[in-house]
This record gives structure tokens, sequence and C-alpha cells, in this order.
């Protein structure tokens, strides 16, 4: 039996206008009325609220959350963060030294977030921060990040690819200390510890709460969702997920646009 269930955001739980509908919030309302857990594995920070806007209502639908790719773990309210070589904060400035268009910033304890170069106001709540959370990267952070993203302008406004050669060299210099994913149709990179990603936090929770792999179900879409999807027997891909991350799961719903997570849980797992 299904007793916890960990949820991506962007491109599962959400639909294109970052919302969750109205149908999924009713099946997770059910699956928290039948004692299921329910834990958020996202690449986000934890300021939700700030970036696309959660209610408390929903919020408080999670008994906890992998934020950050599995860097930051929220359970009840103790929060660990896992950070970055400090080698590997320092190899990314001179990675993206060639790229003058390419912006970087630096995910930091506390929603604090560094960036290689100034973001628009407009797009502050995009970040989930405040011109008061906001600092300027350099190497005296290295020792702080908890996952760095590198995109070009604000990444929220930009529309191309960051450059193959960039992450070629990334691979090269970091790899063997950093887990880095290429997501968001190649518009963003992701790099965290080569410890963290988002099931080795999943599994974190799991112990925890004394259960099986088969006693959870896992949801996810994109490349930093592979570890997860293919750890778990009950793993659901969604229709919209890239074909590798179809390939891996347990079983392919329906997209976030077409209620993908409501299908899953009541016609796949059939929890309610």
């Amino acid at each position: 039996m299904i007793k916890a269930l960990f949820f991506d955001l962007d491109g599962t739980l959400l639909n294109t206008e970052k919302k969750i509908s109205q149908a999924n919030l009713e099946a997770l309302k059910e699956c928290k009325s039948r004692d299921i857990k329910l834990y958020l594995a996202t690449a986000r920070p934890p300021s939700l609220e700030r970036t696309i806007g959660l209610s408390q209502e929903v919020l408080q639908l999670f008994d906890g959350g992998i934020y950050c790719n599995g860097a930051c773990i929220k359970m009840g309210k103790e929060t660990e963060y896992s950070f970055l070589s400090p080698q590997v904060a320092k190899e990314m400035i001179k990675s993206v030294e060639p790229y003058p268009q390419i912006n970087m910033a630096w995910q930091l304890p506390q929603n604090k977030h560094a960036f290689r170069h100034p973001i628009k106001p407009e797009f502050y709540q995009n970040w989930g921060v405040q011109v008061e959370d906001i600092l300027s990267i350099d190497e005296s952070l290295a020792d702080q990040v908890v996952k760095a993203l590198i995109f070009e302008k604000s990444f929220f406004d930009g529309v191309d690819e960051v450059p193959t050669s960039l992450v070629a060299c990334l691979i090269e210099d970091c790899l063997e200390e950093a887990n880095i994913y290429w997501t968001d149709q190649g518009k963003l990179v992701q790099i965290t510890d080569i410890t963290v990603h988002k099931e080795q936090g999943i599994e974190k929770v799991r112990k925890s709460l004394a259960l099986s792999k088969n006693e959870i179900a896992v949801f996810g879409d994109d490349v930093n969702d592979h570890e997860m999807l293919s750890a778990y027997p009950n793993s659901v891909a969604m229709g919209n997920a890239i074909d590798y991350i179809k390939n891996i799961a347990g079983h392919v719903t329906l997209s976030h646009d077409e209620e993908g997570i409501a299908h899953a849980i009541r016609h796949i797992l059939k929890l309610c």
C-alpha cells in the first residue's frame, strides 16, 4: 500500500500557467484524507508562496519537501542543506567568464540569491526574492552555494539555449564533484553537489518514515527527475515528459495540462 507521494512541480504538479488545477488539488486532498503523506520534490527553493503564489491552504497539504534538486530538505520544522564544493563554485566563475551574455545564480541558505549580472526588479517575484535577499557573486560566497543555475538574461526573459560549448566546459571542469542537469529545453543548467539529487533526498524522508520503496510513489517529467523515477517501482512520468524520462518510469500518465496527477492517483495507482 502506498503511504507517501513525492511530486516534482514544474511540468508535473503545475500546469503551463504554473498553477495546480482544481482536479489535481482535489486528488491531493483525497489522498491527505486517507492519511497518505504528501511531499514536494522540486528544483525550486522553498519560497513557493513568493515564486508561484501557493497559498498556505495548499502548502499545508504537504508534510515537507525536497528542494533545490535535493540540496535542501525540509521535514517538519527542520531544514537540512547540502553545499557545492567551494572549488566547483570557483570553477563555475571561470567557466562563464568568456560568455558575457550568460547569467549565473547561486541559491544560498535562507533564500538569499547571488547573481553574476543584476536581474530586473520585475523578475524578483519569479525568483522569490526581495532586494535585501540579492547579492553579487564573488568567491567569498563559494562555500555557501546550495545550488547553481546558469542561463541567459534573467532566465524568465531569455529565449536562447545555454551554449553547448559552455555546458561541455562545465562538465569537464566540474563533473567529478557535481551533478549537472541541462533542463528546460536547453535554456537552463542546474548544478548541485555530486552527492545530491532528488532520490537522495527522498531516501532520507522515506527512511525517517520507516517505509519501504514499494510504499511510496514519485512523479516527474525532466532529466533532473531521472534518479528518483528509476529508483522506485511506483514511478510516474507525465505525458509531457521527455522520452528518456518516459522510458525509465514505471508508468506514464496524462500531461500536466490534462490533469495527469489526478489521473495517475485515481486510475494508475488507484489510491482514491
